[in-house]
């Protein structure tokens, strides 16, 4: 009675468990929802895990009294087999428990993946709005200017989402490495691209005040004609 009582429980508890499943793994519903359905999940699993340990302890005692009753070979492989299907109900559950786990790793880095991806899309625009505008600029220290705003704010843009990233993984693991080196390239190549634009910018600076006692001169040079 024991066994059909467990093995009833777990139709029961499988069918609740795997509606969950289906709508946490639809990737046509948003992240909330399935994140939602997920943690459902793990209330199920957590009431299936007490059902099912329950109904094996209850045949483990039943299967110790009877052992203690009657020391045949018959009553002590049903205690074995007792004491194996208990462990095996324990190994079942923690395998259900770790897919939920599992997938709630996966929700997690996917509502980050798409935070980011949001993140990126709208820095780019912003960062692509802001180079037009530089690209009408004839002046070429006012251009030069911009772009170096346009290169601080992509700095802002891309270590606000890198670090949060980062911030997301446990320290020591490759995922935190990655996402770690990931931030310091970034930091280089931007450290870099500000360098370049700084030496022009000089440069430019130089030619316009060149260019300026030039025309100064230029003009002195009629005026005396």
């Amino acid at each position: 009675i024991g066994a059909a009582k467990q093995a009833e429980l777990v139709e029961i508890y499988d069918q609740q468990a795997e509606k969950l499943r289906q709508t946490r793994d639809n990737d046509l519903l948003t992240i909330k929802e399935r994140e939602e359905a997920n943690n459902n999940l793990l209330k199920v699993l957590d009431k299936q895990k007490q059902a099912m340990l329950e109904e094996a302890d209850a045949q483990l005692r039943a299967a110790e009294a009877q052992f203690k009753k009657n020391k045949n070979q018959e009553n002590e492989i049903a205690l074995i087999e007792a004491r194996t299907n208990k462990k095996g109900v324990e190994a079942q559950i923690e395998g259900f428990l770790s897919e939920q786990d599992a997938n709630r790793v996966a929700l997690k880095k996917e509502s980050l993946d798409l935070t980011n991806s949001q993140a990126e899309a709208d820095g780019a625009r912003n960062i692509a709005e802001m180079e037009a505008n530089a690209s009408l600029i004839e002046n070429d220290v006012a251009r030069l200017e911009l772009q170096k705003e346009i290169a601080e704010e992509e700095k802002r843009i891309q270590k606000e989402i890198l670090e949060a990233k980062k911030a997301n993984y446990k320290e020591g693991t490759q995922a935190f490495q990655d996402a770690n080196n990931e931030l310091l390239d970034f930091q280089q190549d931007n450290a870099a691209r500000q360098k370049e634009i700084d030496r022009d910018l000089a440069v430019a600076k130089v030619e316009a005040v060149m260019g300026g006692l030039g025309a100064s001169s230029d003009g002195h040079i009629r005026r005396c004609k």
